[in-house]
């Protein structure tokens, strides 16, 4: 037997295994692959539907409604690059917005704000941190603007 007949022989099995795996993956929606999604209608919404009929749709939708209401609150998270590390910083909307105006100001990106306020910051997390200082900043703006 040749190296070529060897090379044949190892490809042919290989694309089998291969259609054998996209198979069962089809079949159980499992798959060794991580990126391989789900055929539609295989979740556990269209489950919930078929087994429990009218009342099984109408969880399916409380629980979207409830998913939907979870969406649009005031409190986002946001994740930020801090001497080389991520980490997520938890802030409402206003506040956010508000320490991207500073930066602006400072001629900064909000993430080299926030770098600054963790380096100055005590034993608080990096969200508690920054809301004193967006108030602090607003204070000082407010005692130039009267004087």
């Amino acid at each position: 037997m040749t190296s070529d007949d060897l090379t044949a022989k190892a490809a042919a099995a290989f694309r089998a295994l291969a259609v054998q795996e996209k198979d069962s993956a089809m079949t159980t929606g499992r798959s060794s692959r991580p990126n391989w999604r789900r055929p539609r209608g295989c979740g556990p919404a269209t489950r919930a539907r078929d087994r429990e009929g009218a009342e099984g749709q109408e969880a399916v939708k409380q629980k979207r409604i409830r998913k939907a209401r979870r969406e649009k609150s005031p409190v986002v998270k946001r994740s930020v690059t801090i001497a080389g590390h991520w980490t997520s910083v938890t802030l409402e909307n206003d506040f956010s917005k508000v320490l991207e105006e500073i930066a602006i100001k400072l001629d900064l990106r909000p993430a080299q704000l926030i770098a600054m306020i963790d380096k100055r910051r005590e034993h608080q997390n990096l969200s508690a941190a920054i809301r004193p200082f967006i108030l602090k900043d607003y204070r000082r703006q407010l005692r130039t603007a009267q004087r």
